[in-house]
């Protein structure tokens, strides 16, 4: 069996190609690797997830979402993104989903199912709303290659 972090050299790869581009505070300690993003999702919510508390979840969104985070004893609450948007984040929609229990926003970008495309500029708003409120963002960006 290996570390349940995944196989040290392949965290070691991943680290040298992230610090490469720029991240420099990553570590070896920071990466996890799972069998595929269902596990991952899953592992990610149990351990950020305490029984009623919240994350921001896009709607529509990829079920697996919604399904971790109640499996987590999370409740998913969902922001919209309206197709008369281009099915774009409403940002103040996200912003009064905020509550005390809210513990992080999923990105979900492009978005599955609607293939939105998120601008960086876009992106860059939900950071600072994220900052602004101690959230994690889980940025689910499995196609950004």
């Amino acid at each position: 069996y290996c570390d349940s972090k995944g196989l040290y050299s392949a965290r070691k790869a991943i680290m040298q190609h992230y610090q490469a581009r720029g991240m420099r505070d990553v570590t070896v300690e920071d990466i996890y690797i799972g069998n595929g993003v269902s596990e991952l999702i899953v592992q990610a919510m149990q351990a950020l997830l305490n029984s009623g508390d919240e994350m921001l979840v896009p709607a529509p969104d990829y079920p697996l979402w919604t399904a971790a985070v109640s499996l987590s004893s999370g409740k998913a609450v969902h922001y919209l993104c309206d197709e008369s948007s281009d099915w774009f984040p409403d940002l103040d929609d996200i912003r009064a989903k905020i509550t005390p229990r809210t513990r992080g926003i999923v990105i979900i970008n492009p978005n599955n199912p609607t293939g939105a495309v998120y601008s960086k500029e876009l992106l860059m708003e939900i950071v600072e709303i994220a900052r602004q409120h101690n959230l994690i963002i889980f940025a689910d960006e499995i196609y950004d290659k």
